[in-house]
């Protein structure tokens, strides 16, 4: 996450996303920051999201990134907020601070399993929607294939939401689409 105009229209997201999926209990958010933080800013922040802060500290190039995502473990619900994305391949060098893998994913929703996990993922192309439709299909069908069942919102900020629990998620989806209002044409499940 990126962090240098509080309260735009990627906050509002994030804002909205958490207080749909409110009565699902407490949200965490880990904002993956790739710059230094100042603490009141981060703690301006989890007061706008109305969430708890698992980390201020910055993804680095070379951190143990198991240990980075510890926190994650035992959140209550969580939103996580890389750069970029869900990489389904491992990325080395400077640019591996921009995701989260795959396998880093589901280790977190493993551990959790009847808890949901957000994850904004701008690693699509917005040229073409259908091709961001299609790029989101497969990487809901990569998490399916291994029990993390997700659904995910179609936007210039791509939204997945994940369970290890069908029937949780099946839940979390009814909420959202009551809860919002949102056209039914931007949500893939």
């Amino acid at each position: 996450m990126n962090l240098p105009f509080p309260g735009d229209s990627y906050d509002i997201v994030r804002k909205s996303f958490i207080n749909w999926l409110s009565d699902f209990g407490r949200w965490s958010v880990h904002p993956m920051f790739t710059r230094e933080i100042d603490p009141a800013a981060a703690g301006q922040l989890a007061k706008f999201l109305n969430a708890t802060i698992l980390s201020a500290e910055r993804l680095r190039t070379g951190i143990d990134r198991a240990a980075y995502f510890e926190p994650c473990l035992t959140a209550p619900n969580l939103l996580l907020d890389p750069d970029h994305g869900v990489s389904l391949t491992a990325i080395s060098g400077a640019k591996s601070a921009r995701y989260i893998f795959r396998d880093e994913l589901l280790r977190i929703i493993r551990a959790r399993p009847h808890r949901l996990t957000l994850v904004l993922d701008q690693n699509f192309s917005r040229t073409e929607r259908s091709r961001m439709e299609e790029s989101v299909r497969r990487k809901l069908s990569a998490f399916a294939a291994e029990a993390a069942f997700g659904f995910a919102y179609v936007s210039q900020m791509p939204v997945l939401c994940f369970a290890a629990d069908p029937s949780l998620l099946i839940r979390a989806f009814e909420a959202l689409k009551e809860n919002s209002s949102l056209p039914p044409s931007r949500l893939i499940a």
